[in-house]
């Protein structure tokens, strides 16, 4: 095997390890969706534990610490324009996705209702998404 073989091999597994961790972070936020008693007793910190671990898969992350859970920072946040321009879907269709988990959830931006989105997970669901179809 030579160098670049060994290189293509790695950035495979590489590829495999960081969907696998995207897909345990959507398992974590779908579980908080679904179970009120898990809401009542965690709150949001287990969304921000999803959002860390998502950011971690996607080399993202800046910890920095933040009473009680550690928090990261991702590369940047896309409000629901830019993942509508970027994915080609509508406002309606990423609702329809996202409330079907099959698509990236939303953070909560403000206590005001604003939204946006890890760029990094919008940008792994759209390489995720079957070619030629």
């Amino acid at each position: 095997m030579d160098k670049n073989e060994i290189i293509a091999e790695a950035q495979a597994e590489q590829q495999k390890i960081d969907l696998a961790v995207g897909e345990l972070a959507q398992e974590i936020i779908r579980t908080w969706k679904s179970d009120p008693n898990l809401r009542a007793e965690f709150g949001d910190s287990v969304l921000a534990y999803a959002g860390y671990v998502k950011a971690m898969a996607s080399g993202n992350a800046k910890i920095f610490s933040g009473g009680g859970l550690t928090k990261c920072r991702a590369s940047s946040i896309l409000r629901v324009d830019a993942v509508c321009a970027r994915t080609g879907l509508s406002r309606s269709s990423v609702d329809r996705l996202e409330d079907r988990g099959e698509f990236p959830a939303r953070l909560q931006l403000s206590g005001s209702g604003a939204v946006g989105w890890l760029d990094s997970d919008v940008d792994a669901w759209i390489a995720a998404r079957p070619r030629g179809i």
